[in-house]
Parts: structure tokens; C-alpha cells; sequence
């Protein structure tokens, strides 16, 4: 049997369909999960509910940053890892109105704690200017990056 047959960016509501309509053991989650780490609960979530999860929320994405920011400090150094999450800010902060300039300062920046200190920053920034500045921007994705039957 193929293993690789088929080739989808999966969402919970594909990885369901997947799951249900193939008769496969599991789905893959792969690069995906750079822009979105919660993908792995949301797809939990609706294959236990059939509910989807609302979207992570930007005071959400700002914490687990900082929280993956200490995480690489810890085993990398600071230099190397301001440097190296550069490829993360666009994911962690995708989607959002108004927030293209933190994510220009973020690269700026050669050490961390800088970079603490505007990711900190922008949190009083996000209370005291409201949600509603940085709402999310609805994204339409097409859901499959290679497929031949999944995507017709």
C-alpha cells in the first residue's frame, strides 16, 4: 500500500474527513505547525467535539512567543536565538490588523532582550488600544497544497 498517497495541508475539518473517508491510521501535521503551534489541540478538539476552536488570540500568540523565545535562549543564547526566531514571528503574529510594524521591529533586533521588552511593550499596547485595532483579518486558504482527489 501507498503510505504518501495522497498530500494535504490539513485543518480539523479535513483531517476528519480524511480520517473518516480513507480509513487511515493517523494524518500528518507538518510545516503547518510553525505559523500555528495549537493546531495539534484544535484537530484533537474536533475529532473529540466535531466543535472548531475559536482562533488563537493575539494576547495568546504573544505569550507562547515569549514562551518559545525562552525556551530557545535557554538551549541556544540570546544572539543565536534572536536571530533564529526571525522565521517565527511572521506565523506567530499572522493574521492580525495593525501589526505588520512589530513584526519589522522584531527583525531589527540582534539580541533578545530587546525583543522581550517590545513583545511586553506591545501586550500594555494591545490592553490599552482594545482588540478591536488588532482584530483578525479573515483568511481564506485553499486547504490543500498537493492532491488529486482531496482538492477536486
Amino acid at each position: 500500500a501507498e503510505i504518501f498517497d495522497k498530500i494535504i495541508n490539513a485543518n480539523p475539518e479535513l483531517a476528519k474527513k480524511m480520517l473518516d473517508e480513507t480509513g487511515v491510521d493517523g494524518v500528518m501535521i507538518g510545516r503547518g505547525a510553525i505559523d500555528n503551534p495549537w493546531i495539534f489541540k484544535e484537530v484533537k478538539h474536533y475529532l473529540e467535539t466535531g466543535e472548531i476552536l475559536p482562533a488563537a488570540s493575539l494576547e495568546m500568540r504573544i505569550d507562547t512567543l515569549l514562551e518559545h523565545l525562552q525556551m530557545s535562549e535557554t538551549i541556544k543564547g540570546s544572539k543565536r536565538s534572536a536571530v533564529e526566531m526571525r522565521k517565527h514571528y511572521s506565523g506567530y503574529l499572522k493574521g492580525f490588523k495593525n501589526i505588520k510594524h512589530l513584526r519589522s521591529e522584531l527583525m531589527q533586533f540582534q539580541d533578545l532582550s530587546p525583543i522581550y521588552d517590545r513583545l511586553n511593550q506591545f501586550k500594555e499596547e494591545v490592553k490599552s488600544l482594545g482588540s478591536d485595532y488588532f482584530t483578525p483579518i479573515q483568511e481564506i486558504l485553499d486547504p490543500c497544497i498537493v492532491s488529486t482527489e482531496w482538492c477536486s
